[in-house]
């Protein structure tokens, strides 16, 4: 069964994205739960990874850890699909108050040189409760990329393309033409003689090889496309031009 995770609705932390559930009429329970880094890039030679979850709340918990290939479909959306390539070790632990523990990611079967792309999902489950009483669980999930045979801060080929959407605001493809995933973080205008005009802070999406997602940015493309006004994004950690297309 293929597992869908929409990242546009989470929130991003860096690399990772950060899922939060709630439940009514549940025990209340601290979220603690803290987990670096936030991403894993393994080259070619390498066999794992580490991992380090720490709890930084008042009371014990536990938290169970899968690992899932990482697509993404025709629409951009994110597809998780369980597999066997690579495993977590322990794959579920408990945690006390201020405790650590380091989390190995293994490669068992990961073919071919070519990148591949997976995700580190990691739930914290809610701690029994002896005395149960009414209140507000809070479930967090954390969904890491690790990246396989792959290279530091890679160079890619971005196809850019712009749409103005039914409210006046803009909507960007990215489209990946090369072999390794880009990794967009901030999103500007430079505009000659003045400030930079920010459209996104933090990171704005992951666009897998082969692939295309779109993502709204909350101003007008004919302010984009302006005279002395430069679109400028953080590619793979690399301040980049952008040049759209028509």
């Amino acid at each position: 069964m293929l597992i869908r995770f929409l990242h546009r609705l989470a929130t991003h932390f860096g690399g990772c994205l950060l899922f939060a559930s709630t439940l009514l009429s549940a025990p209340t329970w601290a979220a603690g739960l803290q987990v670096s880094p936030v991403g894993l890039s393994l080259a070619q030679t390498e066999k794992a990874g580490v991992f380090t979850l720490s709890n930084t709340g008042t009371g014990p918990l536990h938290a169970q850890l899968r690992i899932f290939k990482w697509t993404q479909n025709e629409a951009g959306e994110d597809v998780l699909t369980p597999n066997d390539d690579l495993i977590a070790s322990p794959p579920m632990l408990a945690l006390p108050s201020n405790g650590s523990q380091e989390v190995r990611i293994i490669r068992a079967q990961v073919a071919g040189k070519a990148e591949a792309h997976y995700r580190l999902i990691v739930d914290e489950l809610p701690t029994p409760s002896a005395t149960p009483r009414k209140g507000l669980s809070i479930a967090l999930r954390y969904s890491i990329p690790i990246f396989i045979n792959a290279q530091d801060r890679p160079e890619v080929v971005l196809q850019w393309g712009a749409k103005t959407t039914a409210d006046g605001k803009t909507l960007l493809s990215i489209h990946n033409l090369g072999v390794e995933r880009a990794q967009i973080a901030r999103i500007w205008l430079q505009i000659q003689g003045q400030e930079a005009k920010m459209l996104n802070y933090g990171l704005f999406g992951y666009v897998l090889p082969g692939k295309t997602i779109q993502r709204e940015v909350n101003t007008s493309l004919t302010q984009i496309k302006a005279a002395q006004t430069t679109l400028m994004a953080v590619i793979n950690d690399r301040e980049s031009t952008v040049t759209l297309g028509d």
